[in-house]
């Protein structure tokens, strides 16, 4: 006996078709649901990073913004002159800290040998250009 589509009621011929895809947009549902669950995991992960990286940055340029200002500062107090060496290895030993924590990012690991290479030349500075400027300030009596 052959089967033919004929033989089949009207009615499981149209319930046939209606559960094929009922069980195709189920298993579809099933999968769409794993997979957003998969990028809302990782979107969270990001997010968090990011704003970790941010509030470590935000500190980095907190500290710097300290140090600057106790750099300016000493051009015209000589107790913060006395301490500007103090302060500035402070600050800059903080940013290091910090900037080891952001180093662990690949992304932002070449920013933060840039950074750390800008307080270094920033401490160059300040021995070799500002402290000079200041004592001959000081002895010319300005």
């Amino acid at each position: 006996m052959l089967f033919n589509i004929n033989n089949i009621s009207v009615r499981k011929q149209v319930l046939l078709p209606v559960l094929l895809i009922c069980l195709i947009m189920l298993v579809a549902f099933a999968v769409v649901t794993k997979e957003s669950r998969q990028q809302r995991a990782l979107s969270s992960e990001v997010t968090f990073s990011a704003l970790s990286a941010k509030s470590i940055a935000q500190d980095v340029l907190k500290n710097t913004y300290q140090v600057r200002v106790s750099a300016i500062y000493s051009l015209y107090d000589q107790s913060v002159l006395a301490n500007l060496d103090s302060a500035v290895q402070a600050g800059f030993k903080e940013n290091n800290r910090l900037l080891d924590q952001l180093s662990q990012n690949d992304y932002l690991a070449n920013s933060t040998r840039v950074i750390r290479d800008k307080m270094k030349r920033y401490q160059v500075f300040i021995e070799q250009d500002l402290k000079p400027f200041v004592n001959r300030k000081k002895t010319q009596g300005m």
